[in-house]
């Protein structure tokens, strides 16, 4: 049984007088965007989970803020998530060297982070940037930053110096 919704009005009468921007939330496991009184709701769909709605499907919502102000919110007007099944990571290891093959089947540019677990040493990447390595022990780990355009794959090697 659903119990009645509490105090609902009262949190809007406050975004209002707050001038609140935007309110994200989640767990009902679809997308939807409202704006009420200059206040957007956004409510994104679960990242894994059951789906419950016939055009539901599992993704994650990049909110884009320039200068205090909300760029963007939607991957695809009017409403929707990013879809999480149109990106894929294929990664290998062998001998103190590594491979990472990104396929970007989405509709925009990505930047791809990806992280290695090698030998302790130092490394040279070919298409990516390391942005940070933290050793421990005798391993190193690489994080590597990469782009991705739109419906592409992108391959990144690194190898021992």
């Amino acid at each position: 049984m659903l119990k009645d919704f509490t105090n609902r009005e009262t949190l809007l009468a406050i975004n209002k007088a707050m001038d609140v921007d935007m309110v994200c939330a989640g767990h009902v496991h679809y997308d939807s965007v409202n704006i009420e009184n200059n206040t957007i709701y956004v409510t994104t769909t679960t990242p894994e989970s059951e789906i419950h709605v016939s055009d539901g499907y599992w993704g994650y919502r990049m909110i884009e803020v320039k200068d205090g102000q909300i760029q963007s919110y939607n991957y695809k007007e009017p409403k929707y998530s990013i879809p999480s099944y149109h990106l894929w990571l294929k990664q290998w290891s062998i001998q103190g060297a590594g491979m990472a093959e990104i396929q970007n089947d989405l509709e925009m540019d990505i930047e791809a982070h990806v992280k290695f677990a090698l030998p302790l040493g130092s490394f040279h990447v070919n298409n990516g940037e390391i942005t940070m390595q933290r050793n421990k022990g005798m391993q190193s780990e690489l994080y590597i930053t990469t782009p991705v355009p739109a419906e592409s794959t992108a391959v990144i090697l690194v190898s021992a110096l």
